[in-house]
């Protein structure tokens, strides 16, 4: 009797158990899965990368590679929607992009204030390859101190993850993944999320900016590259000019050398003589 007892409590547990799954799975999504649906696919040329919806609805945060000198971008969701997006923002010393959409009002992914701890549960969101809204899992392997905090994982990062969030198991954004080593596997690298706190609208950080250059504008920037690249190519014309006069110079001088020797050279040059005519005495001037 106890037997049969038992045997039906555990045919009740089993069947509450596998009854329990199917009712949660239907009803609501994972935080994983909630955040994953607002990262997209950026295609800027032939570049491509991911985003995800950050600070405010329309605004998405990206890697400043991904964008590269693009000012306008596509922006593409897992669902197969598009829309344009304008970048606003770059900041290549922490390799970051701030990309505006009119039409892709997003809500944006929560972040989380505090910092990664080594051994916790990671998933990075991205479009490895192309296959938008894909998630891999791992952990945070170190926190880089002397490389601006960078975060370092074993989840599985492919082209195509770049710019797509990390998240922490609650679903919210720990960095932006940017980099992977291809000479090993399981090493891959996200920019710390607290580092796009500075990053504005009309903000343009150089690679090798200690600091923020400012408030300038792509025209503005594109102008410097200009002015940068004709200052460049007059001063090549201009060393040009002169090394070429300078072989003129001294072909002159080396045919007036051999001239010089070919001909008699006066060492001593005396003075000139002055020859008076002599007196006429015969011719008496009149009275």
């Amino acid at each position: 009797m106890r037997s049969a007892a038992l045997a039906g409590a555990l045919a009740g547990l089993a069947a509450v158990s596998a009854a329990a799954p199917v009712r949660a799975v239907a009803g609501q999504s994972t935080p994983i899965e909630t955040s994953a649906v607002r990262v997209v696919t950026v295609l800027a040329g032939e570049a491509q990368g991911a985003a995800f919806a950050y600070g405010k609805p329309g605004r998405l945060l990206t890697n400043a590679h991904v964008v590269g000198t693009a000012r306008t971008v596509q922006l593409l969701t897992d669902g197969g929607r598009r829309a344009d997006g304008t970048v606003v923002a770059v900041d290549r010393r922490d390799d970051l992009a701030l990309i505006d959409s009119r039409t892709m009002k997003l809500r944006p992914i929560a972040v989380r204030a505090e910092r990664a701890h080594v051994g916790e549960s990671v998933y990075a969101v991205g479009s490895p390859l192309g296959l938008e809204g894909s998630v891999s899992r791992g952990i945070v392997s170190a926190v880089r101190v002397g490389d601006g905090g960078r975060l370092q994982t074993d989840a599985a990062v492919n082209p195509g993850n770049s710019g797509g969030p990390l998240l922490d198991r609650r679903g919210r954004v720990l960095g932006v993944t940017t980099s992977m080593l291809t000479e090993a596997r399981g090493i891959a690298f996200a920019v710390p999320i607290a580092r796009a706190a500075t990053l504005r609208p009309g903000h343009v950080v150089a690679a090798d900016s200690g600091d923020n250059t400012g408030w300038i504008t792509y025209a503005a920037v594109g102008l410097a590259v200009l002015l940068l690249a004709a200052a460049t190519v007059l001063a090549l014309l201009r060393r040009r000019r002169v090394r070429a006069r300078t072989v003129r110079l001294r072909q002159r001088a080396s045919k007036a050398a051999t001239t010089n020797l070919a001909a008699p050279v006066s060492v001593f040059d005396p003075e000139p003589t002055v020859r008076l005519r002599p007196r006429d005495t015969t011719h008496t001037p009149t009275d």
